[in-house]
């Protein structure tokens, strides 16, 4: 499979949403797997359009209980689940109208930044609203087009617990100690598993053509 990467600075964090004023009615689009047609020789992804219906700065009531999520106003479908869902702030400018005068303007802005991850469409019947847990009925076929999505700073709250930074610090650590030369003082024995760095190359490399001079 292909990995593919995206840097801390473009989760959606606070500040992020405070620089780019990102709310209700900004663009998203989540890429995800459409179980009805998955592929055969390898998957096809489908790419779901919409926009944030709600940011809430409380939890909000959802199947699994109350939970801090945000909502968008996109179909969520089998496969979408777990897939990273973008966000694009609209930008504000000027537009000049059919008479002379000018008048604000709204589009999609540049660049998308991880608003979170999918977890499924929201839906609950209204005699649940005041339960603290109910059971989801799926014979009620499609769904009302609410997807939930765990906010990107939840992510980054989990990737910086301490015990996680401590463990990628030393696998940081490791990783270095195996990739740097050892001094001639301090190589390792043969029975260490030590990397073959390009002085054991060389050094191959010079034994070989010192061989193949003695036999000329």
């Amino acid at each position: 499979m292909d990995v593919r990467t995206i840097t801390a600075g473009h989760l959606v964090t606070p500040d992020l949403i405070d620089k780019f004023d990102i709310g209700v009615g900004d663009e998203v689009f989540m890429t995800g797997l459409f179980t009805a047609v998955p592929g055969i020789e390898k998957n096809l992804p489908i790419v779901r359009h919409g926009n944030i219906a709600m940011m809430p700065t409380e939890q909000i009531q959802t199947e699994l209980g109350f939970a801090d999520v945000y909502l968008i106003e996109a179909r969520s479908i089998g496969g979408i689940s777990g897939s990273p869902v973008f966000v694009r702030p609209t930008a504000l400018g000027k537009g000049m109208l059919a008479d002379g005068s000018s008048a604000d303007m709204f589009a999609p802005g540049h660049g998308a930044f991880l608003l979170g991850v999918a977890h499924g469409h929201w839906d609950i019947k209204e005699s649940d609203m005041n339960k603290p847990f109910f059971t989801h009925d799926g014979k009620r076929g499609v769904n009302m087009g609410i997807a939930i999505v765990v906010p990107a700073i939840k992510i980054y709250e989990t990737l910086y617990r301490p015990e996680l930074v401590m463990q990628r610090k030393k696998q940081e650590e490791e990783m270095l100690r195996r990739n740097v030369p050892l001094m001639d003082s301090a190589k390792p024995q043969k029975d260490d598993k030590a990397p073959f760095t390009q002085a054991d190359f060389e050094d191959a490399l010079k034994k070989a053509s010192r061989k193949v001079e003695s036999k000329k």
